[in-house]
């Protein structure tokens, strides 16, 4: 948002506003809000948008966890099989189950990120919400 006014040198009563069109919201009547009003209605709603990203990271952390947990029903099936193959196939699966647990291991540590983002999130609500009371 961009706020021009002009000076005296030119029309005094001229004041020029700019903004995103995507970003205004048509409303029939404007709240009176003192200062204070406006502030809490800026930590509403940033902690609105903060429990939308956490609501999103937990499908994603969701996600993850239930496709780690087909991988590795995909591994045991694949040992439980592998007493009755030849070598060739063995070396095989050996190398398809290397992948699979690495797999695995790179999905744990985006979860790891994922968990720590999380409690970042959650650490600004309560902050936001302790701000609220003040």
């Amino acid at each position: 948002m961009r706020l021009d006014m002009m000076g005296e040198q030119d029309d005094d009563n001229t004041l020029r506003l700019y903004t995103n069109v995507n970003a205004v919201k048509r409303v029939k009547n404007l709240k009176k809000r003192d200062r204070k009003g406006y502030q809490l209605l800026r930590l509403e709603r940033d902690t609105e948008t903060y429990q939308e990203e956490i609501r999103t990271l937990e499908q994603k952390k969701k996600s993850l966890t239930e496709k780690n947990q087909r991988m590795q029903e995909e591994i045991n099936r694949l040992q439980s099989e592998e007493s009755f193959q030849t070598d060739e196939m063995k070396a095989e699966q050996t190398d398809k189950i290397t992948e699979i647990q690495s797999e695995i291991t790179s999905n744990q540590d985006e979860l790891q990120s994922y968990e720590v983002q999380l409690q970042e999130k959650r650490a600004r609500i309560e902050l936001i919400k302790k701000q609220m009371t003040q």
